[in-house]
C-alpha cells in the first residue's frame, strides 16, 4: 500500500486547546465551552491541525449534546453549534493549499449527556429500562443538528463509543434519520463510528469489535483505548474476518495499531489520529511496513 492510502486525523482537541490557554478539564462542556469566550482559540487550534498535515478535520462538538446543554441553560445552544462549525470551515478555507481536507461533524457517545466517565464502562446502558428509546432520540438529535442547515455537514463522526447495546441504538436513529431524506442527500452522508475498548481489545462493555462492526455500513475507529495491547488482538480480529471488515470503507487507528492492520486492508484507507507534533513526521508515524 501506498503512503497516499494513510490519511491523517486531527488530534486531541482539548490537548490543542491546553496549548493555546484553554483548560477544558474546568468546563462541563469540556471543549464546547472554549465557544463562549475563546473562539478565537477553537479557529486557531483547527488551523494548527491543518497547516501541520491533517486530511480530516473534525468539528469541535464533541461535548456539544444537547441534553446537556439544555441542563446548563444554555438556550441557543443550536446558534452556538453553528458558529463552532463556522469555525472549522473557516479554518479549511484560510488554510486550503490545493487539496480541500474533509470536514467531520464530531458526536460524543451517549455518556457525554452524564459527564461520570462511564464511556469507560458502558455502564449506562444496563440501568435504565428507557436507555434504548433514550440514546435513540439523543443521536437523532444530534445528527440533524449538524446535517441540516445552517450546518449541512455530510460526514459524521460519533466517537467513544463502548457497548454493543449503544451501536444498536444510533444504528436506528441513523437509519429513521436517512429514511426521512431524499435519496440524493441519504446517499451522500457518511458515518464513521469510533469504539474504545479495553485492554484484551473488546468494547468496554465486554462485546467484540467484529460484533459492533458488522452493525456498520460505512467506517468503524478505535479512541481512547490502550494502543499498545489492543493491536495484535485488531490484527487477528481482522484476519479472522476479513470479509466483513473489508466492506467497511475507512478505519482510523492510533500510528502503531496501523502498520498491524496494513497487512489485511490493502485496498482500504487509513487514517490516523495524532498529535499535531507526531502528525508533521508523516514517515516515521505512520508509513506502512515495507
Amino acid at each position: 500500500m501506498s503512503s497516499k492510502n494513510i490519511m491523517r486525523l486531527d488530534g486531541s482537541f482539548s490537548s490543542e486547546l491546553k496549548s493555546l490557554g484553554f483548560i477544558a478539564d474546568d468546563h462541563k462542556l469540556w471543549t464546547f465551552a472554549a465557544i463562549h469566550n475563546n473562539s478565537k482559540l477553537i479557529l486557531q487550534a483547527h488551523k494548527n491541525f491543518l497547516n501541520a498535515g491533517a486530511d480530516y478535520l473534525t468539528t469541535n462538538t464533541y461535548h456539544a449534546a444537547i441534553p446537556l446543554m439544555k441542563k446548563e441553560g444554555i438556550a441557543n445552544y443550536e446558534e452556538l453549534v453553528a458558529k463552532t462549525v463556522r469555525l472549522a470551515k473557516q479554518a479549511l478555507k484560510e488554510c486550503y493549499k490545493g487539496n480541500q481536507a474533509e470536514l467531520f461533524g464530531s458526536i460524543g457517545s451517549y455518556s457525554t449527556c452524564l459527564r461520570d466517565q462511564s464511556e469507560y464502562t458502558g455502564s449506562y446502558v444496563d440501568n435504565d429500562l428507557d436507555i434504548d428509546q433514550k440514546m435513540v432520540s439523543y443521536y437523532w438529535d444530534q445528527i440533524k443538528m449538524l446535517h441540516s442547515s445552517p450546518n449541512l455537514l455530510r460526514n459524521i463522526l460519533i466517537e467513544t463509543v463502548p457497548a454493543l447495546a449503544e451501536v444498536k441504538s444510533l444504528t436506528k436513529a441513523i437509519q429513521t434519520y436517512l429514511s426521512g431524506l431524499p435519496p440524493s442527500e441519504s446517499v451522500e452522508t457518511k458515518f464513521f463510528v469510533s469504539f474504545t475498548c479495553k485492554e484484551n481489545g473488546l468494547l468496554r462493555h465486554g462485546e467484540s469489535i467484529k460484533a459492533a462492526a458488522d452493525h456498520l455500513v460505512y467506517g468503524i475507529g478505535i479512541n481512547c483505548t490502550d494502543k499498545k495491547k489492543t493491536c495484535r488482538l485488531l490484527f487477528v480480529e481482522s484476519k479472522k474476518q476479513r470479509k466483513t471488515l473489508a466492506n467497511l470503507r475507512i478505519y482510523w487507528f492510533t500510528p502503531t495499531v496501523v502498520t498491524q492492520v496494513f497487512q489485511i486492508q490493502k485496498n482500504s484507507t487509513i487514517t490516523c489520529r495524532c498529535s499535531r507534533k507526531k502528525m508533521s513526521h508523516r514517515g516515521r508515524e505512520t508509513e506502512p511496513p515495507s
